[in-house]
């Protein structure tokens, strides 16, 4: 990941099952690490491993504005179910989630004032760990800039909270969440 300020502003990470690491799981890890004031992410499929969810978790208890932005229904319904629970327990501590009203495609991450993160992956374990991937990370001022505004705008047009569960759907959830290393 390139340092804040770095004389470039712009580093391409390719990611993929051929790849000798997992170079954007691991810039994710350290990003969330390194975030002193804001970690935000926005992603259509939110399907965190253990390592992802306690470094958020992490990150909030130190008093990191750590923000998920994901679609109230995405196009995958067992990815929906799959994210629920796990939006639900960053909830409780501490990490603000966002439901957009529409589909959000978007794969973006917003890190303090200092990088932008713009790419194909996924916030999902199929994503990071076995397909192809690449992002690009900004360091440059105005590209920082964009992406917070882009963020502002979507913020406006997303409900704040993870999706309820009732009996029944935390049921049909905890069936999705078996299912979802099959995805």
């Amino acid at each position: 990941m390139p340092a804040p300020g770095s004389a470039h502003p712009l580093h391409v990470v390719p990611s993929g099952p051929d790849a000798p690491n997992d170079a954007i799981y691991d810039a994710l890890l350290m990003a969330i690490f390194r975030a002193e004031s804001r970690f935000w992410v926005a992603t259509p499929y939110f399907v965190p491993d253990e390592p992802l969810m306690r470094a958020l978790t992490v990150a909030a208890r130190r008093g990191v504005d750590v923000r998920i932005f994901v679609p109230a229904r995405s196009n995958h319904l067992v990815a929906d179910l799959v994210a629920g629970p796990s939006l639900r327990e960053l909830a409780i501590e501490g990490v603000r989630v966002f439901r957009h009203r529409t589909m959000l495609h978007a794969k973006t991450i917003l890190v303090d004032g200092s990088l932008a993160v713009v790419g194909s992956a996924n916030f999902d374990m199929r994503s990071l760990f076995l397909d192809y991937e690449v992002a690009l990370f900004f360091t440059g001022a105005d590209e920082v800039r964009r992406l917070d505004e882009w963020f502002g705008v979507t913020l406006a047009h997303s409900d704040a909270g993870p999706p309820e569960a009732g009996w029944a759907r935390a049921r049909v959830e905890s069936v999705a969440r078996l299912l979802a290393p099959l995805l």
